[in-house]
């Protein structure tokens, strides 16, 4: 699963709880959404182009971003930008690599 693939998931079951509680999404809320959504659009792209095969992990790391993306969005908006915040450290100390 690309990093983007994990991105987007969170993101995605991070919403709904988020928008429960919140009731809307905040101009940079959005702002990341969209930007998630172009990176997975650009990465799952790229995957095809390079005819590049997902990894037998997905399944795993699908299942733990919405967990993790469900679990911080009921927790709030402050909980779930934390998150946000490392996990994206995380990804560019990888893509640094």
């Amino acid at each position: 699963m690309s990093s983007s693939s994990f991105s987007s998931a969170y993101f995605s079951s991070a919403l709904p709880p988020f928008l429960i509680l919140q009731q809307r999404l905040d101009t940079d809320d959005q702002e990341m959404w969209e930007s998630e959504k172009h990176h997975l659009n650009v990465m799952s792209t790229l995957q095809t182009q390079h005819q590049v095969r997902p990894t037998l992990m997905y399944p795993l790391w699908k299942v733990m971003a919405l967990g993790l993306g469900a679990g911080t969005g009921l927790m709030g908006r402050e909980a779930a930008m934390a998150c946000t915040e490392a996990v994206e450290t995380v990804i560019g100390e990888h893509y640094d690599e």
